[in-house]
């Protein structure tokens, strides 16, 4: 089975359940849209800003190698070409991106949607064959989370790999030049950097977090008023949840808040220098 399919699965098999009616999912799941619109408008101010380059300017957007003059004052067709590309491309280039970025996230927010509903439905749990709906189910998600690593683990690890390096490349550039513009250019390349590293993160550690309260939302169950096998069969369930759900970059480190900031703080070096060589740019 796919993520979709075992997504529609899961959402089949909670529809029903009238406490929440999906609300805490709806939640997680817009909070990451607007990311999404976020970025996407961010994206298209600088791509719709781009246009105007090469008929304010008469240079190219972007510094593009093209086999054919782009001198507008030597090859007029051939500048006027390589723009129309160059723009078509940035266009282009920044919706996949967004997808890119934005597609593990929402499958994380689903997860952690499903995981909280899980949680509010084991505080209601009185019979055992409640119990054994909500095992049901948290079996789905751990397959679901699975299939989330399988299919973006390796996207993750070398987006993580390639911006850490575009990051301390950037921040030691920072370090060294002299310039307020290439200053300031510099920190607006930085910070979608900053923030590909970030999403995956923040919502791969709100997904363990998510997991680690099913164990409390047992104990705010109705354990107490059930029969003997409810209660063996929610200390198996407690035993077996005490390691909670974590997403991992093919096994190398954690996609969690603290590996962001280890990554961060190892650059700390870095950022007091940029800020000491801003300070004598601007002075």
């Amino acid at each position: 089975m796919t993520s979709i399919d075992i997504l529609n699965d899961l959402l089949n098999i909670t529809q029903n359940y009238d406490l929440l009616s999906h609300e805490l999912i709806r939640k997680q799941v817009a909070f990451s849209y607007k990311i999404y619109l976020m970025l996407w408008s961010s994206a298209l101010v600088m791509c719709t800003a781009g246009v105007f380059v090469p008929f304010i300017n008469h240079k190219l957007p972007y510094k593009v190698w093209f086999p054919f003059e782009t001198d507008i004052e030597k090859n007029e067709l051939g500048f006027w070409v390589a723009s129309f590309l160059v723009v078509f491309n940035s266009f282009f280039g920044s919706a996949i991106d967004m997808a890119l970025d934005i597609l593990p996230v929402t499958f994380m927010a689903f997860a952690i949607g499903l995981l909280n509903e899980l949680s509010e439905r084991i505080k209601k749990v009185r019979t055992y064959d409640d119990l054994v709906q909500c095992v049901v189910i948290h079996r789905k998600i751990k397959l679901f989370v699975n299939e989330i690593y399988e299919n973006f683990a390796t996207a993750i690890f070398i987006q993580g790999i390639m911006s850490s390096l575009i990051l301390c490349t950037g921040v030691f550039t920072m370090s060294v030049t002299k310039s307020t513009a290439d200053f300031i250019q510099i920190t607006t390349f930085i910070i979608p950097m900053v923030l590909e590293i970030f999403l995956p993160c923040y919502f791969g550690n709100e997904l363990s977090i998510a997991s680690s309260e099913l164990t409390s939302s047992m104990f705010q169950s109705k354990w107490i008023e059930g029969d003997s096998k409810l209660k063996k069969t929610l200390m198996i369930f407690m035993e077996c949840n005490r390691k909670e759900l974590r997403l991992t970059a093919l096994g190398w480190f954690e996609i969690n808040i603290p590996t962001f900031t280890n990554t961060r703080c190892n650059r700390s070096e870095h950022k007091a220098i940029c800020v000491h060589n801003l300070t004598v740019c601007v002075t």
